[in-house]
């Protein structure tokens, strides 16, 4: 039975979800339906597949633990496999490119994909090259596994039962967060999940913890679009404030080939757009020298915010409407006084809500 908490419908005890507690052998269906297509009616619909149909949502029961869908891959419907998300070829030979790559995974690999929807995004990304996503595919399996990205998701979970990793990563969590150098809040009017990065706020040296920080918050960011859009995008928006950027307290080179190499080899297919707010004169040093490691679809997907009234920001005002428009961080030309960030409140939320949330 769904019930309703602000403007999202949830599934009875989806909230105890990696936030809350559940009892060893609970399990929780989420049913998800669609947004209020009203609230979408003014914006492009090439992103989203025709395939759906106007109500199509995908059931799907979640583990208590890992707050991750339980799924079949051998028995997901086509929709679940493609998912609402644009592709870049036909239907037919996009289905046929996630059958043959699904024939070749053993059941070990086959337990591992996050969600239905991880080997069409993988063909996506190498752009229908079969070989080579399949090699990526196995790469990021590989790496969830080395990087105990699933200890790291649950870390801050009460559940008694939850994995744990080689060391304690909820105190890594509330110290690498304590400043709120990455949260998430607010959606576009799609449901895609705002990530806030913030140059400036870094308050600790560590690449590897650093790096499992950002993890955890574009997991959160996926959980959050996911249940916003009724299980069928994807991709989310990333945020970086650059407001008062200075070169010698900025990332390091390797720090930040580190987070593009997270971004553009283990998170494929997970961006849609990435808004840079109040680019300073200085940052376009740093820009050079990160810009060679960008590859072209994500540079393509870079759009730079240098005021209120610039293309940039129209673009973000354009995909998150007027009301969230307003709603927005001040660093991202908002104009209503937000209620400030509470980090300890943010972490300990369920994964798919963000922080602020109405309810």
């Amino acid at each position: 039975m769904l019930f309703r908490t602000g403007k999202r419908p949830y599934a009875k005890a989806a909230t105890s979800l990696c936030g809350g507690c559940l009892e060893k052998d609970d399990r929780v269906v989420l049913f998800f339906g669609r947004r209020d297509v009203s609230r979408i009616s003014s914006i492009s619909t090439s992103s989203v597949s025709s395939s759906l149909e106007a109500e199509e949502s995908f059931p799907y029961e979640y583990d208590p633990t890992t707050g991750l869908p339980i799924f079949d891959i051998d028995k997901c419907s086509d929709d679940e496999l493609l998912g609402g998300e644009l592709g870049f070829a036909p239907r037919t030979q996009e289905l046929e490119a996630v059958y043959s790559m699904r024939s070749q995974l053993g059941d070990d690999e086959k337990r591992e994909l996050t969600d239905p929807r991880m080997i069409i995004r993988h063909w996506r990304a190498e752009k229908g090259d079969l070989n080579r996503a399949m090699q990526t595919l196995r790469e990021a399996v590989q790496w969830r596994k080395e990087y105990e990205l699933t200890a790291i998701r649950v870390c801050m979970s009460q559940h008694p039962d939850k994995v744990t990793g080689h060391k304690d990563y909820e105190a890594m969590m509330r110290l690498e967060n304590a400043t709120g150098k990455i949260y998430v809040r607010g959606t576009t009017l799609e449901g895609r999940a705002l990530q806030y990065m913030f140059a400036m706020r870094n308050n600790t040296k560590s690449d590897i913890d650093n790096m499992r920080h950002l993890a955890w918050n574009i997991e959160k960011s996926i959980s959050v679009t996911q249940h916003a859009t009724g299980g069928r995008l994807d991709k989310i928006c990333l945020m970086i404030d650059c407001t008062n950027f200075d070169l010698s307290k900025a990332p390091s080179l390797h720090a930040s080939k580190m987070t593009l190499d997270l971004l553009q080899k283990h998170f494929k297919e997970r961006m849609y757009r990435i808004y840079v707010l109040n680019p300073p004169m200085t940052f376009r040093i740093f820009w050079k020298i990160v810009r060679p490691f960008i590859d072209p679809v994500t540079k393509a997907k870079i759009v730079f915010c240098t005021g209120p009234d610039s293309e940039g920001t129209q673009q973000l005002f354009k995909d998150v409407g007027p009301d969230q428009a307003a709603r927005l961080e001040k660093c991202a030309y908002g104009t209503e006084a937000l209620r400030p960030f509470d980090s300890k409140e943010f972490l300990e939320l369920p994964m798919h809500v963000g922080f602020d949330e109405q309810s």
